[in-house]
């Protein structure tokens, strides 16, 4: 692959493939805020208001925001849906505007939480081409970048994909891989050679509630008691969805105790949200 991720958020010679924005502003929106010492932090939610199937208006949105800082969280990366032909404006200078709006919808609502952007990579035979153009959609000022698959098997364009930012110096990371549709054998395969290649993966905690079914919840514990999963997340969609993530996080730390949670849930994503040097 010869094909390389430039400066700008956008390449002026590409076909477009959704709504084209004006200013490269995510990194700086992005580099702006500032890390909290403790407390824990979500890598993956659809908190923004109205822009995917995550939180349909500013009330959803505040009160997901308001039950996990009661929960012990100090702030989230918004991860809405993204790719080339799923849900187009969601591009990454779009996204970090509405995080702007958003960030000042808490401030005026007298909740002190910190937001940051990025965003759920469907993966797709244009991704590639989609982070040429657009830019990456990183978790925050990092490196790192979330992917997701649904299919009940793993393409070829996925590992490219992976490869591809791994080659320039990012960081993919696997969504909820627990929820893969892949038949068992294939299932462990896949994600061998993905962990072989560097691919970090992420757990959610719906699924270890049993909210995503049988086979999910038997997969996230065997990944958790292996100790596979770089970090844990909420995958917040809505207020309803809250409550069955609770669960899952009550009883991953009730296994796995209060230090093991700490890493996947406060460490790592310091780690992860560490901004990128200059120039790199």
């Amino acid at each position: 692959m010869d094909m390389k991720i430039g400066e700008s958020r956008r390449r002026e010679d590409a076909v477009p493939l959704g709504m084209a924005t004006t200013a490269p502003i995510a990194e700086q929106m992005n580099e702006a805020q500032a890390i909290p010492a403790t407390g824990r932090i979500d890598l993956h939610c659809h908190l923004l208001p109205g822009i995917d199937d995550g939180c349909q208006n500013l009330e959803q949105s505040i009160e997901c925001v308001r039950r996990w800082k009661e929960a012990g969280f100090i702030g989230s990366v918004c991860t809405p849906h993204v790719g080339p032909s799923w849900y187009r404006n969601n591009t990454p200078d779009n996204i970090a505007r509405w995080i702007t709006t958003l960030r000042e919808e808490l401030a005026e609502a007298g909740i002190e939480y910190q937001l940051w952007d990025g965003g759920e990579v469907r993966l797709a035979e244009e991704t590639i081409e989609w982070f040429s153009y657009w830019g990456l959609p990183t978790l925050g000022p990092g490196r790192c970048v979330l992917l997701d698959w649904w299919g009940d098997y793993w393409p070829d364009f996925g590992t490219e994909a992976c490869e591809f930012l791994l080659e320039n110096g990012y960081q993919p990371i696997l969504a909820h891989p627990e929820r893969l549709g892949l038949k068992q054998d294939e299932y462990d395969r896949v994600l061998a050679r993905l962990e072989a290649i560097g691919v970090w993966l992420q757990g959610n905690f719906n699924s270890i509630s049993g909210g995503e079914g049988p086979t999910a919840q038997r997969r996230a514990e065997q990944l958790l008691r292996e100790d596979r999963y770089f970090v844990l997340a909420t995958d917040t969609h809505g207020p309803g969805g809250v409550p069955s993530r609770l669960e899952g996080l009550t009883a991953a730390r009730a296994e796995f105790g209060a230090e093991r949670m700490t890493l996947l849930l406060e460490t790592r994503q310091r780690e992860i949200l560490e901004p990128r040097v200059s120039g790199d």
